[in-house]
This record gives structure tokens, C-alpha cells and sequence, in this order.
């Protein structure tokens, strides 16, 4: 169990880097490291034909994982962006994207090589502007997968989005998400928990540091309540 919180303030602006990330599938050279007012952000203008993923290499290849984002576009409504879980390439790209579409929905896909298969398309977010920033919680155990998101504005909400089951893809590693479409997309803050920790959506021992719950049975225990309970 181990969990890990950024807020890309160690990201270096200079080489567009961020310690214990990766880019990876198509042009990984697009993304880069931006100032955002006394903070950084990790930002992608995707070209056309593109499936790009920034990886935390941090916990390796896990099977049970749980992201949190946050993120905006500056084109509309969630212009395909989000996050990924149980990406590889081995030898195809492979791995569950999540985003919210310019038409308020969220999308949930299994992407494997060139193939791409919707697994849910729900109603989302009304009325979404490019000036809002929304959140995503994605988590995967087994062969069940749950998403939800919701505006940077409004409380995290207790029901799941979506809720699917899906047997392709076992195993992975977990990070962000984007494909080609109009926009610059933007994130601010990445939590992620893995085998049955919750992803944090704020440093619990300090940006950018994995926990280890061992080290405090009060967080192991917390961690656990919020993902059986959720």
C-alpha cells in the first residue's frame, strides 16, 4: 500500500520535467512544465492523432489503483482530457482513459494498440466553461472500475459516476491523460493511492512524497475506511 501527492511544485519549467514521471504512446514531447501563479502546472497542446499519458513511475506496474486530478482545458467543456489507469506498453499501448468531453459528458475507455472501446458515457458536468477547473477520482480493483467527477468548486460527491466491469487489462501504471482535440489542457494537483490506499487530494507528510501507512496506523486505517466505504 503506498500513497503519493504532487502538486508539480519540484516540476522544472527549464526541461519541462517532473521527477518520477514519464511521457509515453504518441509525441512525448508535447508536454511541458508552465508557471501557474506561485505554483507550476503540467500542461499539454496535443497535436493531431495523439494519445498522450505523462506516467508516475514511482509505484511501478500495481493492479489496484486510485487516482484524483485536478485539470481544465481552454477550449469548452473537458475537451478530452483526464486520467489514466493500468497504462503499458507491452508491446501495444494499453489502459483505462477517463475524460470529460466538450459536451459535459465523461467518457470511459479501454484503449488497447489503435482500438478503442467506449465502456461508459455518462452525463456530467452542465454548463462546464473553460474557465473552470473540474476533478476526477478513478478507481480501479480487479475487474471493477469506478469514476466520478465533479467542478473544483463543488464539494467531492459521495456516489460514483460510473461504475463498470471490465477483464483486458490486469495491471499497470496510473497518471494523466489527453488526446487530440482543440484546447491546451492543464493540471494542477495528482493524488494516487495503490492496493487499497485512497488517492490524496492534498500532502499528507509533504508535496510529492510516497507514504508509507505503516509508518501511522491512524492514516492506514483511514486510507482503508475510505476505500471499502467508497
Amino acid at each position: 500500500m503506498a500513497q503519493y501527492f504532487t502538486d508539480f511544485s519540484d516540476a522544472n519549467i527549464a526541461d519541462d520535467t517532473v521527477p518520477d514521471w514519464s511521457a509515453h504512446w504518441d509525441e512525448p514531447d508535447q508536454w511541458r512544465v508552465v508557471a501557474d501563479g506561485a505554483g507550476k502546472a503540467v500542461q499539454i497542446d496535443p497535436i493531431n492523432n495523439i494519445f498522450g499519458v505523462l506516467l508516475y513511475d514511482g509505484f511501478g506496474d500495481t493492479a489496484d489503483q486510485e487516482i484524483y486530478a485536478e485539470t481544465k482545458t481552454s477550449y469548452g467543456p473537458g475537451f478530452q482530457q483526464g486520467v489514466v489507469v493500468r497504462a503499458n506498453e507491452d508491446p501495444d499501448r494499453k489502459g483505462y482513459i477517463v475524460g470529460a468531453l466538450a459536451n459535459s459528458k465523461l467518457l470511459l475507455s479501454r484503449l488497447i494498440g489503435s482500438s478503442e472501446t467506449v465502456l461508459s458515457l455518462s452525463d456530467t458536468l452542465s454548463s462546464y466553461t473553460s474557465t473552470e477547473k473540474f476533478k476526477l477520482r478513478v478507481r480501479v480493483s480487479g475487474t471493477s472500475i469506478k469514476t466520478r467527477v465533479w467542478r473544483s468548486t463543488d464539494a467531492e460527491p459521495v456516489s460514483w459516476t460510473q461504475e463498470v466491469t471490465d477483464t483486458e487489462i490486469a495491471s499497470g501504471r496510473v497518471g494523466l491523460f489527453a488526446r487530440d482535440d482543440t484546447g491546451v489542457k492543464t493540471w494542477y494537483n495528482v493524488g494516487i493511492g495503490t492496493n487499497g490506499d485512497a488517492a490524496p487530494t492534498a500532502p499528507v507528510t509533504g508535496p510529492n512524497t510516497p507514504i508509507n501507512p505503516s509508518i501511522t496506523s491512524l492514516l492506514a486505517t483511514s486510507a482503508r475506511l475510505n476505500w471499502e466505504q467508497g
